[in-house]
């Protein structure tokens, strides 16, 4: 087994800032494509480069991704996916119990990361970044969601012509404040991902075997 399949497989369903960041969305969006072929679908993974899929990104951000594409990009209008069910046991029988590994527990592992005093440390920095340098609103209590969805508010009212612009200096500004924030978060769940890789290695090595043998290749 290659070991990159194995710590993408990992990566997909424990999700984590950083540079695994971007393993996540492909290992996702692929698997997913396999599985949406399987049940009659077309094959939505084929571009190894997709980056649009974004996974909550106060918490699992590449700002590596964000520094270069932004926070957001256009999705697809037809992203071509079909319902999944017995199917998918055709060519990934373990695909749902690996699919589910991504509710809890790690949902609770990184709720309560991003509780812990180092991270909480970086809090008031953060918001004072994000807050002065955008002159958006800000809560300390969670600088990186709150600036997210006023964001989302301010685009909502911004004129087209001024979009792009808009869309790029809230972007930059993310990635030049929050780098702190997303090292400590990282340090954090570090450790909580390997304890349940361990946990869950036999389910996580199958699945890795299925998904080379259905085409994956990192």
């Amino acid at each position: 087994m290659d070991p990159q399949v194995f710590a993408d497989v990992v990566a997909g369903v424990f999700a984590m800032p950083g540079k695994t960041a971007i393993r996540t969305i492909r290992v996702q969006w692929v698997s997913r494509g396999i599985a949406n072929e399987a049940c009659g679908g077309r094959n939505t993974g084929t571009d190894p480069n997709i980056t649009w899929a974004r996974y909550d990104q106060s918490r699992y951000a590449s700002l590596e991704l964000i520094a270069d594409k932004g926070l957001t990009e256009e999705e697809p209008w037809d992203n071509g996916k079909v319902g999944l069910g017995k199917c998918v046991n055709k060519v990934l029988p373990s695909f749902f119990k690996w699919y589910n590994l991504q509710g809890d527990p790690w949902v609770g592992e990184v709720d309560a990361a991003a509780q812990a005093a180092s991270v909480k440390a970086t809090h008031a920095g953060t918001r004072k970044c994000l807050a002065g340098k955008s002159g958006l609103e800000v809560d300390v209590t969670d600088p990186t969601s709150t600036y997210l969805s006023n964001v989302d508010y301010a685009l909502s009212r911004t004129p087209a012509r001024k979009m792009k612009a808009e869309q790029k200096r809230f972007s930059d500004i993310y990635v030049q404040c929050t780098g702190n924030y997303f090292a400590a978060l990282e340090k954090e769940l570090t450790p909580r991902r390997e304890r349940l890789t361990e946990r869950n290695r036999e389910l996580l090595q199958r699945f890795a075997v299925e998904l080379s043998a259905a085409g994956y290749v990192p």
